[in-house]
C-alpha cells in the first residue's frame, strides 16, 4: 500500500511534532504528521529526563527527521534532527498558541497512516509564514490554513454560487453560510437551512482569496477588526461542526485576541 509504514525494522520519516503526552516515568507519546505516512503515533524513551539529547529536537512544532525502530504497539523514535525550529513561534504567546491551534486541526482531521503530502507542505509553509510575518497577519495565515485544509479533507466550502440553486451570488446583498449545504446561500435559499449563519458578500469574497490565494495576495486583505471576529467565529464553527467536537486550543487562542 503506498504511504504504508514499512514493514522493515527501521524507518526514517521526516515530521511534523504536532504535540506529545507522557508516557510512563521517563517517557512521551508523541503525535507526527509526516510528509510520507501521514499521522504516526511514536514513543520517545527518556525524553522527560534533562539528559536526553533527542528531546529538544522533538518538541511541538519542531520540523525534524526522525528515524524509527517499528514496535509491536508504537513505534519508537531512536534518532532524531531538527530541520527547522522555528524558534521565533516559540519567543511568541500570539505566534505559539497560533501553531499549537493548528496543529490541533490538523490532528483532529487526520487519521493515523494515511498521507497527504499536500496537506504536510501546507503545515509546513504555514507555521514558516507564522515564524516571520507581522502579527497583525497572524490571523490571516491561520484563516487561509483552515480553509484550504478544509478543501484537503474534502471539505471545500462552495463560494461561487449558491450551494442549494446553484446560481451567481449577488452582490451587496444578505448572504448565509451552511455547513449542511457546504457552502454560501442566497437570500432566496436561506430558510433551507435553520442553522445557517449571516455572512456579506464582502466575507465571501476574502473567503475565496483565503481559499485559493498565495500569501503575498492574502497579504492584501484589509479588514476590520468586527469583520475579522466574524470571520474567525464563522470557520471555526464550521471546524467544528464537522468535527462534532470543540478544538480545546482555540479557546486560548480567542483570549490573546
Amino acid at each position: 500500500m503506498p504511504g504504508s509504514l514499512p514493514k522493515s525494522t527501521l524507518y526514517q520519516a521526516e515530521v511534523v511534532v504536532l504535540r506529545y503526552m507522557s508516557l510512563g516515568e521517563a517517557d512521551r507519546l508523541l503525535v507526527l504528521y509526516s510528509k510520507d505516512f501521514g499521522k504516526i503515533r511514536a514513543s520517545a524513551r527518556g525524553t522527560r529526563k534533562t539528559t536526553s539529547r533527542i528531546a529538544g529536537h522533538l518538541e511541538p512544532l519542531t520540523h525534524s527527521s526522525l528515524l524509527l525502530a517499528r514496535g509491536s504497539s508504537l513505534d519508537i523514535v531512536s534518532q532524531a534532527q531538527t530541520l527547522k525550529s522555528f524558534n521565533q513561534i516559540r519567543d511568541d504567546l500570539g505566534r505559539i498558541a497560533n501553531g499549537l491551534y493548528i496543529a490541533e486541526i490538523v490532528d483532529l482531521f487526520t487519521e493515523d497512516e494515511e498521507p497527504n503530502a499536500i496537506l504536510f507542505q501546507l503545515l509546513l509553509d504555514t507555521l514558516d509564514m507564522l515564524s516571520r510575518v507581522d502579527v497583525e497577519l497572524l490571523h490571516l495565515i491561520i484563516h487561509r490554513f483552515e480553509i484550504q485544509m478544509l478543501g484537503l479533507m474534502g471539505y471545500r466550502p462552495q463560494l461561487d454560487t449558491c450551494a442549494v440553486n446553484g446560481e451567481s451570488l449577488p452582490q451587496n446583498v444578505p448572504l448565509s453560510f451552511s455547513v449542511v449545504w457546504g457552502g454560501v446561500l442566497c437570500e432566496s435559499c436561506a430558510s433551507r437551512d435553520g442553522t445557517a449563519r449571516k455572512i456579506s458578500s464582502r466575507g465571501v469574497m476574502i473567503l475565496k482569496i483565503l481559499q485559493r490565494g498565495k500569501m503575498e495576495v492574502v497579504e492584501e486583505i484589509d479588514m476590520t477588526k468586527e469583520a475579522r471576529t466574524a470571520l474567525s467565529g464563522l470557520l471555526r464553527w464550521y471546524i467544528q461542526t464537522i468535527l462534532e467536537r470543540e478544538v480545546q486550543s482555540g479557546a486560548f487562542l480567542d483570549s490573546l485576541q
